[in-house]
C-alpha cells in the first residue's frame, strides 16, 4: 500500500501542482489515523469523494481548473490503490 510520499511523488510524476497532490493525499489518507491498513480505504476514497473535493475546492477558490485537477488527484489516488490492493476489497475503490 502506498504511503503519502509515494502518493504525492507519482501525482508530482503525472504534473500536478505539488501542494494540491499534498493537500488531496493528506485529505483522503487521514482516517488511516485512526483505521489502519486499508480500512482507512472505507473512508473518503469513493468516488462521490472525488465529486466533493472538486466543490470544495471551486467553492474555497472559485478556479474550475484547480477544482478539476484536485478532483483528478483524489481519482488518481484511487486508481493507484486499486491497483495495489492485495485483496482488501475495499468497497469505495470497486464501486465503479
Amino acid at each position: 500500500m502506498p504511503n503519502n510520499r509515494e502518493h504525492n511523488k507519482i501525482c508530482e510524476n503525472q504534473g500536478y501542482d505539488k501542494k494540491l497532490c499534498e493537500q488531496i493525499n493528506k485529505w483522503m489518507d487521514e482516517p488511516a489515523a485512526e483505521f489502519p491498513g486499508c480500512q482507512h480505504r472505507n473512508f473518503r476514497h469513493g468516488k462521490n469523494d472525488c465529486d466533493s473535493i472538486y466543490e470544495d475546492v471551486f467553492k474555497k477558490t472559485n478556479d474550475v481548473n484547480k477544482a478539476e485537477q484536485a478532483k483528478e488527484i483524489c481519482l488518481l489516488h484511487r486508481i493507484i490503490d486499486k491497483k495495489l490492493d492485495k485483496g482488501c476489497g475495499c468497497k469505495p475503490l470497486f464501486e465503479d
